[in-house]
């Protein structure tokens, strides 16, 4: 009986377990702020570069200049034109070697690849855990806030910062993740999903270094109006 009974109380111990307090207390002992630096310490934040694919054809009419975006890319030592293509009215560049370690491509098993330009990573400023919205609720999230920190010199350059507007917010400001993080197997571990590559909270010209500034109100630059109001 008393077998039976110690078996029963452990029962009911274990369904009184509160995974909540929990994960709570990994925030508060600082292990679940560890658990994800050590996640986001293998990414880093990228934004589409120019046209977004390798190799990089942008569109020029002839005799006009560069577009503000190419050019400081290209006055920075970061692309280089190399010639122009035999079907399109464009120039072909490339990344140099200052870019090349810089550089995110995916080979999609095609001949244009995906190519982003990565400009700093991650650090975790702070840690909120997600207010329990049931009570049959198991499974306790939390939001985390991060700086952009390692950012190469070229990255703050007026040059830059002209061209694509939205840079000095990111290296700035604080943001907050929309990744899903999860308390699971008494641990904190950003999901399945992935990390969350935009920055929600600013549009750095709509999450890529753009060859055209993104439209301001009625004000259009030239080269919008040659990429098609892009």
């Amino acid at each position: 009986m008393r077998g039976a009974a110690l078996i029963a109380a452990l029962a009911l111990t274990g369904c009184g377990h509160d995974p909540f307090a929990d994960a709570q207390r990994a925030i508060d002992d600082g292990s679940a702020r560890a658990a994800i630096q050590k996640q986001l310490d293998g990414y880093r934040q990228c934004a589409t570069l120019l046209d977004g694919f390798l190799p990089l054809d942008i569109h020029a009419d002839p005799g006009e200049a560069p577009m503000p975006g190419v050019a400081a890319l290209t006055e920075l030592g970061l692309i280089r034109a190399t010639g122009t293509p035999e079907d399109r009215q464009a120039i072909r560049y490339a990344p140099t070697a200052l870019a090349r370690p810089l550089l995110e491509v995916r080979d999609i098993g095609a001949d244009k690849k995906p190519v982003a330009l990565c400009y700093g990573r991650r650090v975790v400023t702070g840690l909120t855990m997600k207010p329990r919205r049931l009570p049959s609720d198991a499974t306790p999230q939390l939001v985390y806030r991060f700086r952009l920190v390692d950012a190469p010199a070229w990255a703050r350059d007026p040059r830059v910062t002209r061209s694509f507007p939205g840079m000095p917010e990111a290296l700035k400001n604080e943001h907050v993740s929309r990744d899903l993080v999860m308390y699971r197997d008494g641990k904190w571990a950003i999901g399945e999903s992935g990390i969350e590559s935009y920055l929600h909270d600013i549009a750095l010209d709509r999450q890529y270094f753009a060859p055209c500034p993104p439209v301001s109100g009625a004000t259009v630059h030239p080269c919008q109006r040659a990429m098609g109001g892009r």
